[in-house]
């Protein structure tokens, strides 16, 4: 199949706008609410967040940033509020993403409220290959992510076996 961007000219308001991740590009989503920034804040500190490609703001007060394809699929909760959604190479486990100028209710307020591009992608500079810098993130995606557990006391414990890529 090959993409049509006349599509695209014919969308109209109200209508969302969708990307199917996996072929040309993957995507980071980092949720706020849920952790994600300060997730994101430990992987770029530790040099393991990859290269952004395009970056856009989310209803909710999240992100989306457009990374080279991982070849990993899509994975919920890789780590605290951040989501990953691509594509197997065999074609399996494919996700998507809304795109701007999409308008859906905020998680936050329950208004209505568009995705924004704060960096609009480049898929000429992706397409140029070799971008190996979301490695580290592949592999948070294709481990088992430990399960964490309240002790007695309160506090909570995470179990984690040989393997296990953590990042706190």
């Amino acid at each position: 199949i090959t993409p049509d961007p006349g599509a695209v000219d014919r969308w109209l308001p109200g209508w969302a706008l969708c990307a199917v991740m996996g072929h040309s590009v993957d995507l980071a989503d980092v949720d706020p609410r849920n952790g994600g920034d300060a997730t994101r804040a430990a992987l770029m500190a530790a040099g393991m967040w990859p290269k952004s490609y395009g970056r856009a703001a989310t209803p909710s007060g999240g992100t989306h940033d457009f990374i080279a394809p991982l070849g990993v699929g899509s994975r919920d909760d890789v780590q605290p509020g951040l989501d990953v959604k691509g594509g197997k190479p065999d074609g399996s486990s494919r996700g998507f993403a809304f795109i701007a100028p999409t308008v859906k209710p905020s998680k936050v307020t329950g208004e209505p409220e568009p995705y924004l591009w704060l960096t609009e992608p480049d898929l000429d500079a992706l397409a140029e290959g070799g971008d190996d810098t979301g490695a580290t993130l592949a592999a948070l995606v294709r481990a088992k992510r430990p399960k964490a557990a309240a002790s007695p006391n309160g506090q909570t414990r995470v179990t984690v076996t040989p393997g296990d890529v953590v990042c706190l």
